[in-house]
């Protein structure tokens, strides 16, 4: 339920992001601050707890996130929040509008799984091929996994693509299992 509520404020959030033009400075605002949220215990209680008032708690998130240099379009977003008690769910929030984001700007995250390491001309070589494979800007990170003996596996999106001779061994050992 909270993952169908949290896709709603984002996309909220995503308006009022595109209406300033500032939607990769907000969703860089809003991760920050949902790992703030993550991180930081006493913040998580303080929002939590009932029995401060929703003023307190307006200026002193309000304090907090002017002080963080949060935009104001997200400053005024995360008040609407506290007066919905509705704000335990900005980790939601943040990686439903983080999707949003990498779509309206034709955006995707990939990492490649390998079994060693390899320097910053080949990483950028195989980020020219996923992005001229997916049609979108790639931000890439390089995983390193000795365990998949060779081959890669790569992931954009919710795509994966495995050509690890890890896996290769295990498709070849279903099959002779099975008899086939």
């Amino acid at each position: 339920m909270e993952g169908i509520i949290a896709k709603r404020y984002a996309r909220a959030l995503m308006l009022l992001a595109q209406k300033v033009n500032k939607v990769e400075p907000i969703g860089a605002q809003i991760a920050e601050l949902s790992e703030v949220y993550h991180q930081d215990k006493n913040f998580r209680e303080f929002i939590a707890e009932p029995k401060y008032r929703k003023s307190a708690k307006l200026k002193t998130v309000g304090d907090i996130l002017k002080k963080m240099g949060v935009d104001e379009q997200l400053r005024r977003f995360c008040g609407y929040l506290l007066v919905k008690n509705r704000f335990e769910l900005i980790e939601w929030i943040s990686r439903s509008y983080q999707g949003l984001a990498n779509s309206a700007l034709n955006k995707a995250v990939a990492s490649i799984t390998l079994p060693f390491d390899i320097d910053e001309k080949e990483t950028q070589k195989i980020q020219k091929q996923l992005a001229d494979y997916s049609g979108k800007k790639i931000e890439l990170s390089v995983l390193v996994d000795p365990e998949i003996i060779g081959g890669a596996i790569t992931t954009i999106g919710s795509v994966v693509l495995d050509g690890s001779i890890k896996n290769r061994l295990n498709l070849i050992h279903e099959t002779i299992s099975r008899g086939n």
